[in-house]
């Protein structure tokens, strides 16, 4: 465990006044993939028609170690995407897998959602996949078919990246929803994408947020899109947004660190603390080998209120709303890179380390998930 003072680094505490805080009303969590999180509790059913258990063709021993993102639907039930190795399913009681072989698009899956119907979606490399309990469909070439619309939404509207868009879907039909300006059109051999998104977030009072990978953060508040770029955020990617209980909103940059928003004022969390990697800025290096929290990709919050925030090389931080604490390989991660933070149901916090699984926060330490 490390733990620093504000502003001086050798000293082992960091304090940071509350008065520091003073945020917003916003968002639920993003955690570098391109999925908005949706309340489905109030909606049409809670039974959901997923019942892979029939597949006992699909039973696995054990559950693959590149784990991309974890999903747990309306039974409770989780889901595991992952880096050439396809689902992973867990009942809770015994863990199936699903790959290409099993009509799964790719076998390479970054996020997973649910719709209102009780239908999961699965983005792969491969394209967009719908699984209905049974079978699986890919929807790749109704995307491509899909024009321009009007940009109205509803609260339980599913949103996915594919092939440089956003698309979002209402439980019936496609709708493509453009985020950059008209006057933007790059050659199809121009493979550099500035407003490329990372992530998608919904907040409390329906804006919709989008983390890109050189613009900054972008909001549409239903009918008009405004960017964010201050204090460096559209230096690096935008990996990770995250509203809190109390509504303030948290932006993850891959290069500049955590940022927060009062609603007028985009602070530099990581620049105000002293806890920049101006090396990685620089291009020198990806570690100055000291604690920073430079390169933000996961941001979540815990059942008693405390933010935790992952980076991709320095471990995860919790951050109580004075005290910031630095968690590394010393505490029982299975490695530094944090590339999601899950916070399930029953309130567990599940910390994905890439290459390596996934890692359980137990008291104040971490130990690796065995299903």
């Amino acid at each position: 465990m490390f733990t620093l003072k504000a502003k001086d680094n050798s000293v082992k505490t960091i304090f940071i006044p509350i008065g520091f805080i003073v945020l917003l009303l916003l968002l639920t969590s993003c955690n570098g993939q391109c999925n908005p999180k949706t309340d489905y509790t109030k909606q049409k059913s809670d039974q959901s028609p997923i019942a892979p258990h029939r597949f006992s063709e699909n039973a696995a021993n054990t559950l693959g170690k590149n784990i991309r993102y974890i999903f747990q639907d309306k039974k409770g039930n989780y889901w595991f995407a992952t880096d050439l190795e396809g689902l992973y399913y867990f009942d809770q009681k015994s863990l199936f897998q699903f790959t290409e072989k099993d009509g799964l698009c790719g076998n390479s899956v970054t996020d997973i959602q649910e719709d209102v119907n009780g239908y999961l979606w699965f983005n792969t490399n491969k394209g967009l996949c719908k699984f209905d309990g049974e079978k699986f469909s890919t929807y790749s070439d109704t995307l491509k078919n899909v024009s321009r619309e009007s940009l109205a939404y509803s609260q339980t509207d599913l949103f996915f990246c594919y092939d440089g868009f956003v698309y979002r879907y209402d439980g019936t039909s496609f709708f493509k929803f453009i985020i950059h300006p008209n006057t933007y059109n790059p050659s199809s051999t121009d493979l550099d994408r500035p407003y490329g998104v990372y992530c998608i977030l919904k907040d409390k009072s329906g804006n919709l947020w989008f983390g890109t990978d050189q613009k900054g953060v972008c909001r549409f508040d239903g009918k008009v899109f405004t960017y964010f770029t201050e204090q460096g955020l559209n230096g690096g990617a935008v990996r990770a947004i995250f509203q809190d209980k109390k509504g303030n909103i948290w932006f993850g940059n891959n290069g500049f660190g955590l940022f927060n928003f009062d609603g007028k004022t985009i602070t530099n969390f990581t620049k105000k603390n002293g806890l920049e990697n101006p090396d990685f800025i620089n291009k020198k290096t990806t570690s100055n080998n000291k604690p920073n929290l430079a390169r933000v990709w996961a941001i979540n919050e815990d059942k008693d209120g405390n933010l935790w925030i992952g980076t991709i090389d320095n471990g995860a931080w919790k951050y109580d709303g004075k005290l910031l604490t630095n968690f590394t390989t010393k505490d029982g991660l299975t490695n530094n890179k944090i590339s999601l933070i899950f916070k399930d149901k029953q309130d567990s916090m599940w910390f994905i380390t890439e290459g390596e699984g996934i890692s359980k926060l137990h008291g104040k330490t971490f130990k690796k998930l065995n299903l």
